[in-house]
């Protein structure tokens, strides 16, 4: 990263350093993003690419087998249709540009929306993993809601098994979502059970 103020080359994401494993590197299936003010880059982190073992088989000799499991968290058409995106999955860092710091926010199972112009340091995070077997007959699914920091990658749960994720304030000090129990929105201000 090249800051013009400064006039100073910064390098992350190399082997040489130990903000992630050497079998992981930087993702070039997720575009680096800035944030439109500025104070961070969103980055994809996944494993290193490896060459591919010389085969002798002809492709007329291989043999495709597709073995699909009642407790699989996905049926067989829908883990054939989204197989390249999962090959293709990263999780999600974030370096601040004004300390240098990398942090984590997400793992691949996790699902993140990070904005460019969202002006606060936190992001809703949703985690629909441990209903997923569930949502293979029920519609909508559930997932487990959480508010993620982006400066120190901390996870807040702002609900279990919510059927709508719901949206977070700019300021990230807001929760609001649909009790499709009680059939009425519902607005939480964070550190208070309002």
């Amino acid at each position: 990263v090249y800051d013009f103020k400064t006039k100073e080359l910064q390098f992350f994401g190399d082997t040489s350093q130990a903000f992630f494993p050497k079998e992981r590197g930087i993702s070039e299936n997720r575009t680096p993003v800035f944030t439109d003010n500025g104070k961070y880059l969103f980055f994809g982190v996944a494993k290193r690419n490896q060459p591919e073992k010389k085969d002798t088989l002809l492709e007329s000799e291989k043999v495709k087998l597709d073995i699909w499991n009642y407790q699989d968290e996905q049926l067989q058409p829908q883990q054939l249709v989204e197989l390249k995106e999962k090959k293709r999955r990263s999780d999600l860092y974030v370096l601040q540009l004004e300390t240098g710091k990398i942090v984590p926010l997400v793992g691949d199972s996790l699902k993140i929306e990070a904005k460019t112009n969202w002006l606060s340091d936190y992001f809703l995070l949703t985690d629909p993993k441990p209903y997923s077997i569930e949502t293979q007959w029920k519609s909508p699914g559930y997932e487990d809601v959480y508010r993620v920091s982006i400066v120190e990658g901390k996870k807040e749960l702002l609900g279990k098994r919510m059927q709508f994720a719901g949206n977070l304030s700019p300021s990230g000090k807001y929760f609001t979502y649909f009790d499709a129990v009680k059939q009425q929105y519902m607005c939480t201000e964070m550190g208070k059970n309002t």
